[in-house]
């Protein structure tokens, strides 16, 4: 039995672009004119495993994996393009992870800010049932599905707003930039490009990955951000 499935269902892509269309409309100024000029992607599947670890892994392959696909469009694109291009991996997961997600999402959502900052690639991790607030205080609607989003940076807004608990992370993204360099150079054994899944399922990548994050990280990561990261509280971008 495969790990990972595609969802192929119309229902969730215009579920998603209705959800879309009410954060853009109140709380992202991208958003619609992605929407609008139809750069923002919606891409469904199924983790169907029910190890903690193994979610996480499978995960991190398609963040990879899209973030490539996301680049090489950003660099082929123009002007408006570049800021509002937005690729987002839906994600559902077994029933025996369900009330996990948080937590299953946690550290490849992590590693993978790790590897891209510097190309001025920014992650959001959403699950359903997920609460937030805006910086006014107001009320932002919860995510009727588990999801990755992949956009471009916008330094100065998102230094601000999210990495007040990430501070080793502000000067990556605020000398980010991406000229096609392959990010997994620095990982001792990374596989050679183009990824898939197969591949980076053999060489086991993720652990690969994941240890020499902690190793190149490990002492700038505070014990409070830790915990965050291993239970998925907060963070979100």
């Amino acid at each position: 039995m495969d790990r990972v499935t595609v969802v192929n269902s119309g229902h969730v892509k215009r579920r998603f672009s209705e959800y879309a269309t009410e954060i853009g409309r109140q709380f992202c100024p991208y958003i619609i004119p992605a929407l609008e000029q139809n750069i923002l992607s919606v891409h469904s599947y199924r983790i169907d495993v029910d190890d903690l670890y193994v979610a996480q892994e499978e995960l991190f392959y398609l963040g990879i994996i899209h973030t490539e696909m996301f680049r090489k469009l950003r660099r082929d694109g123009k002007g408006g393009v570049r800021h509002c291009l937005c690729d987002n991996v839906i994600v559902d997961f077994s029933a025996d992870l369900s009330s996990r997600v948080a937590e299953v999402m946690s550290w490849p959502h992590w590693l993978l800010k790790i590897l891209y900052l510097q190309t001025n690639v920014m992650y959001g991790k959403f699950w359903r049932g997920q609460t937030q607030k805006d910086k006014l205080g107001r009320d932002i609607p919860s995510p009727p599905f588990n999801f990755l989003s992949i956009r471009t940076g916008i330094p100065p807004i998102d230094i601000e707003r999210f990495f007040a608990e990430t501070p080793y992370l502000r000067g990556v993204l605020a000398e980010g930039a991406d000229d096609g360099e392959d990010v997994h150079r620095l990982v001792p054994g990374a596989p050679s490009q183009p990824f898939d899944a197969d591949t980076l399922r053999e060489v086991r990548y993720y652990r690969m990955a994941l240890s020499w994050a902690l190793a190149t990280h490990g002492d700038e990561i505070s014990s409070e951000e830790a915990i965050k990261i291993r239970h998925g509280v907060g963070m979100s971008v």
